[in-house]
């Protein structure tokens, strides 16, 4: 998850990115499905000097049979509101993959 780690430490510290992991392990269906996407979720979750609204957006894929959450993307909302088509169809590819690798 390289993307992930660099995305998230631009937006976040590693206290928080602790605090979301334990988050998700609580509640793993936690945000909304992306449509198109394969099942990746979205969640708002607060930036640095932002709350939750304003600040980031997580992108995850909880695979329910091997019960474990994978974070795929972290991004600020003023830098980016929505997932362009393209970027679903990767993201549906991606779900594929990690739900077959169980």
């Amino acid at each position: 998850m390289p993307k992930f780690k660099a995305e998230a430490t631009e937006l976040i510290a590693t206290d928080g990115i602790e605090a979301l992991v334990v988050y998700l392990i609580d509640h793993p269906g936690a945000g909304d499905v992306i449509p198109g996407s394969g099942g990746v979720r979205k969640l708002r979750w607060a930036a640095k000097g932002k709350g939750k609204r304003g600040g980031a957006r997580i992108i995850y894929l909880y695979v329910v049979i091997a019960a474990r959450v994978y974070l795929i993307r972290w991004y600020a909302k003023n830098v980016k509101t929505d997932l362009t088509a393209d970027e679903k169809k990767q993201l549906r590819q991606i779900a594929a993959h990690l739900k077959g690798a169980q």
